[in-house]
């Protein structure tokens, strides 16, 4: 591995680590420092200790389902905000119509 590619990775790793994840996921890439004495002490052992780690990504019909449930969720999200949109707008004539009688008695 360079040594460009290897300050690549561990920019990477520290940013996954200590920015985008750090409130939800923090730790979760400890593991994965490449300056720790746990993945080895020279390329080989940390390319090997890399290659070790499973990563699960499913299979491409379960991506797909996820992918519609999600769009599905999405869909149903905007169908209440227009329906929040549109009650908002009725509860505003209303209370236009409301203000408007009380001012004629």
């Amino acid at each position: 591995m360079s040594d460009a590619l290897h300050k690549t990775l561990e920019e990477a790793f520290k940013y996954i680590e200590n920015e985008s994840f750090s409130t939800a996921f923090d730790g979760l890439f400890s593991e994965i420092n490449l300056n720790s004495g746990k993945l080895g002490k020279n390329y080989s052992a940390r390319n090997d200790n890399l290659r070790s780690i499973n990563i699960f990504i499913p299979k491409q019909k379960e991506q797909q389902k996820i992918a519609e449930t999600l769009t599905s969720l999405d869909n149903l999200i905007e169908a209440q905000t227009k329906k929040v949109e549109t009650l908002k707008q009725h509860k505003k004539g209303l209370m236009q119509k409301l203000f408007v009688n009380k001012e004629e008695n």
